[in-house]
């Protein structure tokens, strides 16, 4: 297996893509990116100088100000934009805003994400680690994190039911400033919609099918605004997009993992890690995502994997990502060097491996031979 690494201006183009994911992120924070409103947060205009130089140095006309600059972002894929990008970072229908709502893509917030100044997953590590801080306990950091999973909207007539509960009640009293009002880029006529399949926030909009926070969930089901705004609280941006999207696929392969004897323990060291420790002792490392981007997880997971000294590593992704994007694991598998003993895996997949121990010890077999 050959790992290519970016060239220099490769790096450079990566540095600027990552840029303007960041002032996307933040001029569509609250209202969707056909209505935003002076004055441009200071991530957005830097974002477009960037741009523009880009564009003049390759005789590019560039765009003309931020209105024009988000046009590209709803227009054109990233293999049209004037920048030197490695190819698997890139493709004919990558885009940062959806055209259809006006809103960034999950592509974007991962791109926001990446390298030392990412903003969204390390806003969402931060949050959890201020709730780790104040529970006494694994256990109850565990409770904290399933009742954000769990619930990524509450509704009043929720809130009511959560507080009959001591448990529910407990996690309520520690999460419960990490939920804020509906944003507005969401309502329609005083209601809003959850997606059938992650539970995110959705729009149904008019023509097609309907869109979610998740760019791979099917688009085939109808949804219906049915939630009232004012008297309903959704969980924070980033937490519903890097805790509550492989959140649900989290404890789904938790709970048949523990079914047939596999020890699951949460580490406090990362939002998405778990130790794993099989009926005969040997213990493995889980990182569970819903990223739509394999090229940068990769990255990230070759990252945390080499800093941590993990050893062998599952990383489980849902299995509808994969048919979302057909050359997912060819992606991860090119750009992950295989001493790092990374293996990426459906959640079926894995679920699957821990019933059949004789398939899973054959195949380390294999591995190491």
């Amino acid at each position: 297996m050959t790992v290519t690494m970016p060239d220099a201006v490769e790096r450079g183009g990566v540095e600027i893509l990552r840029a303007l994911a960041r002032g996307i992120i933040d001029l569509g924070s609250q209202n969707r990116l056909s209505s935003f409103t002076l004055p441009y947060p200071a991530s957005a205009q830097r974002a477009l100088d960037q741009v523009v130089f880009t564009c003049l140095a390759q005789e590019h006309t560039p765009p003309q100000g931020i209105p024009e600059l988000v046009f590209w972002c709803r227009a054109r894929a990233l293999s049209a934009w004037p920048l030197a990008l490695p190819p698997d970072l890139i493709g004919p229908e990558i885009f940062l805003v959806d055209d259809r709502v006006c809103l960034p893509t999950q592509t974007c917030a991962e791109w926001a994400s990446d390298g030392p100044s990412g903003v969204m997953e390390q806003q969402a590590q931060a949050l959890l680690r201020d709730v780790m801080a104040g529970c006494s306990s694994r256990e109850s950091y565990q409770a904290c994190r399933d009742f954000l999973i769990s619930r990524p909207v509450l509704t009043r007539q929720d809130v009511t039911a959560v507080l009959a509960s001591p448990r529910d009640g407990m996690a309520w009293n520690r999460v419960k400033h990490l939920y804020s009002d509906v944003p507005d880029a969401y309502i329609l006529d005083g209601r809003f919609a959850v997606c059938p399949t992650c539970q995110s926030l959705a729009i149904p909009p008019a023509g097609g099918g309907p869109w979610c926070e998740s760019e791979a969930c099917p688009r085939s089901s109808p949804i219906e605004p049915t939630y009232e705004a004012v008297t309903s609280q959704v969980l924070r941006n980033p937490l519903r997009v890097f805790v509550g999207l492989p959140g649900r696929t989290e404890q789904t392969v938790r709970r048949e993992l523990t079914a047939v004897g596999v020890d699951v323990q949460i580490l406090p060291d990362d939002i998405h890690r778990y130790r794993l420790t099989w009926p005969s002792g040997e213990t493995w490392t889980m990182q569970v995502h819903d990223r739509v981007q394999p090229a940068m997880l990769a990255t990230k997971v070759n990252e945390s994997a080499t800093s941590a000294g993990d050893g062998r590593t599952f990383v489980v992704v849902p299995k509808r990502v994969m048919i979302h994007r057909p050359n997912y694991r060819s992606v991860f598998e090119r750009l992950t060097p295989p001493h790092t003993g990374i293996e990426l895996v459906t959640d079926d997949e894995l679920v699957r491996l821990a019933r059949s121990p004789n398939d899973h010890n054959a195949r380390r077999r294999d591995d190491h031979a």
